[in-house]
């Protein structure tokens, strides 16, 4: 039904989001420090390991943010950035 328009009301539309974290260089979870706008954030950390004759090693690691919104959002640009490191090559998708 609500695929089908079956919502008795338009949506509620917002300007904007903002999310900021504290991702660590290691495993820990990432701090959220401030959120608007923002339902629920979720953070997967994967590890990549390569196997030879001389045992496993860590060749790199992958991370994921997926964000969902309490209110619709105006999509204009999604900042990514750092106040203290060089963020590596990253893409963001949107559906």
């Amino acid at each position: 039904m609500l695929a089908a328009g079956g919502w008795h009301g338009k949506r509620k539309v917002v300007p904007a989001a903002l999310l900021k974290l504290h991702i660590y260089g290691d495993h820990r979870t990432p701090q959220r420090l401030t959120a608007e706008n923002i339902f629920r954030w979720f953070y997967l950390q994967t590890a990549i390991d390569g196997v030879s004759p001389k045992g496993a090693r860590r060749i790199g690691t992958l991370a994921t943010l997926l964000v969902t919104f309490e209110e619709d959002v105006v999509i204009h640009t999604l900042s990514v950035r750092s106040p203290d490191i060089q963020l590596p090559v990253y893409e963001v998708k949107d559906f």
